[in-house]
């Protein structure tokens, strides 16, 4: 229990050839499933000195042969195919290609701007190069993949993210005291992302000037073809990259993903919270930006053909995990190891891959083993893998020990190879396995605040800072558990543990399947002596019931003793009505932005976890110590140590 005083609280997006299946697993329901409270270190970033284009250097798509639109970046550069990045026309974007005669220069221009654009800022699937048509709240630039990616203007990175799905590996940027998209004389703040991308290099919390290499475009998450979906929020949106719906809203339409963006659902939304990025940057153009090569990393991926048609994307409702990365100054390849591997047996043929088996935490600098299993096309284990050369892993992310670096075909026993990694310190291990043809990185292995709790899990900074203030704690195997439903009388006690309240001794509980001698009574008591809970109508409390939504909100209101207005006006939830008896609790909860909703819906009997009780306390906690009216990350920086 902290050391203070008790107390009560007063509060507080070439038409015709590639449709992007983006988004679909994560974006879906990024929206409060994996919502992170990015916490920053305080940098400041140099003052607004204007803009300039994500991409210097395109193709003129137009003049490609068939064979030339698999080829690299790189590969079109020496081939002397790259061209000056076009402007964005939005005009030139909506005329039909029926329209537009091969040959003529200018009708050969403007079909590169719609090949280069492919999907408009709100655009849609349709092909029809429409803005304002569809509900795409960015903008899609086809790109060969490894295109150096730049920072549009100062900033600070706000967040990394390298996931499986949806937007895969993307950047986003901060912009602070930048003018304003309609009003010049404004000041606002934007966030820049860039999605897709093969390589991401820089880190949460690197101060980046307008035109600093900052990745490469590439094909990663769900996505079809290399390109680089570039969006600028603003700071309505409650995260980045933001999205404006999710699959059960859709589905809740009759709508699938493609359709949803087609029919624009949402696009109000949309419209609020972002603004078109490209016409943005070329509004605030500045032609001074940093000097940088133009050298590449290699690229690994597979370049797919460009497609014709919508590719039907398959939903799911997994939760991606995002991790969060430090410094680049922290990364300490392991170089210590020079065994040299040779071999006279045949390479395998039908090598095509490696699979990385790794926990995704560690604690206490403790040693953990990792498997590298080679596979084929089919995605098969190659029990008898003879690699062509050694094998090599490198550190690319942290500060570890690695053995061994050098993996021959002695080490793949029954094709699988293991890896020890000693941490050196307690920030966040990446490497890569490669070969002369093969890079694969490995997931980002964190420390673990819990077994189950590190520092790329979505609810860290709440659950992290609980536990510091001795409000939460695990169980005895190390674990947090933060999927296990709450029950009525755990969440008392997350609440009053969390209000700091005075627990009041035992006394005879007024419910008849209640025991003095629980774990829980005094919690109990204490509630009932505050007025949070009264029980239900047959003299019961049913302790053991989980919590839902509502009842959640009605003890955590009560508990913080707080008027609220009992008049109900604006209520942005379709299942929510007016005449709730909960629709107060709900309309002070939504105005505070203490608990987190899906949309357009609030889910009233929805059961709390233990993670979504962390968080909305931790929300109260923050609101609390700094009187601000409502709860965000930026103020949640206010606090952070």
């Amino acid at each position: 229990m902290r050391n203070k005083q008790k107390r009560h609280i007063s509060i507080f997006a070439w038409i015709g050839l590639v449709i992007y299946t983006f988004l679909s697993a994560f974006l879906v329901e990024l929206n409060f499933t994996n919502f992170q409270t990015s916490v920053v270190p305080t940098k400041t970033a140099p003052a607004f000195d204007g803009t300039t284009a994500p991409i210097k250097k395109a193709p003129n798509w137009v003049a490609l042969k068939t064979e030339e639109f698999k080829m690299t970046y790189d590969e079109l550069n020496q081939k002397g195919k790259l061209i000056a990045f076009p402007t964005y026309n939005a005009d030139n974007l909506k005329i039909s290609t029926n329209s537009l005669t091969w040959g003529n220069s200018a009708h050969d221009a403007i079909r590169n701007q719609k090949i280069t654009f492919s999907v408009p800022y709100m655009g849609n699937y349709l092909l029809d190069g429409q803005e304002y048509a569809g509900g795409h709240l960015a903008v899609d630039i086809k790109t060969p993949s490894g295109t150096p990616v730049y920072a549009i203007g100062n900033g600070i990175v706000n967040k990394t993210s390298e996931q499986l799905s949806g937007f895969g590996k993307h950047i986003v940027v901060e912009h602070k005291n930048f003018p304003s998209y309609n009003n010049p004389s404004q000041k606002t703040t934007y966030y820049s992302s860039y999605s897709h991308l093969s390589v991401v290099s820089v880190a949460q919390g690197d101060i980046v000037r307008k035109g600093d290499l900052i990745g490469y475009s590439g094909n990663t998450g769900t996505s079809t073809t290399p390109h680089l979906h570039f969006q600028i929020d603003t700071t309505s949106a409650p995260w980045h990259p933001y999205w404006h719906f999710t699959s059960k809203e859709a589905s809740d339409a009759g709508l699938t993903f493609t359709q949803a963006i087609n029919s624009g659902l949402n696009k109000d939304i949309a419209i609020k919270n972002t603004i078109n990025p490209v016409l943005y940057v070329q509004k605030y153009a500045s032609s001074t930006m940093s000097t940088l090569p133009e050298t590449t990393q290699p690229v690994t991926e597979t370049v797919t053909e460009p497609v014709t048609q919508p590719v039907t994307e398959t939903v799911t409702t997994q939760p991606v995990v995002e991790p969060v990365t430090k410094p680049v100054t922290e990364v300490v390849p392991e170089t210590t190891v020079t065994e040299t591997v040779t071999s006279d047996e045949k390479p395998t043929e039908d090598f095509v891959t490696f699979e990385i088996d790794s926990q995704s935490t560690f604690r206490d600098n403790e040693e953990f083993t990792v498997k590298i299993t080679a596979v084929n096309s089919a995605g098969v284990k190659i029990t008898n893998y003879v690699p062509a050369t050694p094998v090599r892993i490198e550190l690319i992310r942290g500060q570890a020990t690695i053995s061994p670096t050098r993996l021959g075909s002695s080490d793949f026993k029954n094709g699988v190879a293991t890896l020890t990694i000693s941490p050196r310190n307690n920030t966040p291990l990446q490497f890569a396995v490669k070969t002369d043809t093969v890079i694969k990185e490995s997931p980002v292995v964190a420390e673990g605040l819990f077994l189950d709790v590190n520092v790329v899990h979505p609810h860290f900074e709440a659950i992290s800072f609980l536990k510091n203030e001795g409000i939460i704690q695990g169980y005895p195997d190390g674990s947090f558990k933060p999927n296990n439903s709450v029950s009525r009388v755990e969440v008392l006690k997350f609440i009053l543990e969390g209000i700091d309240a005075e627990i009041a001794g035992t006394r005879a509980l007024p419910f008849s399947d209640t025991q003095s001698e629980a774990w829980y009574a005094d919690y109990l008591q204490t509630a009932v002596y505050l007025g949070v809970v009264n029980g239900y109508p047959d003299g019961s409390f049913k302790p053991g019931n989980t919590v839902n939504k509502v009842e959640f909100l009605k003890m955590l209101i009560e508990a913080m003793d707080v008027e609220i207005n009992t008049e109900i006006g604006y209520m942005p939830f379709s299942d929510v009505k007016k005449n709730d008896w909960y629709a107060k609790y709900v309309q002070f909860a939504y105005q505070k932005n203490i608990i987190e909703a899906d949309g357009k819906k609030f889910n009233p009997q929805e059961q709390m976890t233990r993670e979504n009780v962390a968080e909305a306390i931790y929300r109260v906690q923050v609101l609390t110590q700094t009187g601000a009216a409502s709860f965000n990350s930026q103020v949640a920086e206010s606090i952070a140590t």
